[in-house]
């Protein structure tokens, strides 16, 4: 499954292109009620399994003044074009994530 573009590739824009280094340690900001003591067992991390991403094409955007005020939001202004969209698939554990 694609994971991300390579440096500089324009398919890889939004896309992580690079490994996480796994032992990196992380400063723990809760350690109130023993919270510090609680670690992710291994194996039952967040995992990226797949991003893609597209280049949109911003011509079909119309201009403020001819969007209706209820339409806003769901509608492409050419004051502020998309440019990029990205499609994530992620595996996250729920059940027996964590171990003290």
């Amino acid at each position: 499954e694609d994971v991300g573009g390579a440096a500089g590739d324009e398919s890889g824009y939004l896309c992580p292109n690079q490994q996480v280094a796994m032992n990196e340690t992380v400063q723990k900001k809760f350690t109130a009620f023993g919270w510090s003591e609680w670690e992710i067992r291994e194996g039952r991390e967040l995992e990226l399994r797949g991003c893609l991403d597209n280049k949109l094409d911003g011509q079909a955007c119309l201009d403020l003044g001819d969007i209706p005020a209820d339409e806003f939001r769901g509608k492409c202004n050419k004051a502020m074009p998309p440019t990029y969209e990205a499609s994530l698939v992620y595996k996250l554990p729920v059940n027996n994530k964590w171990k003290a």
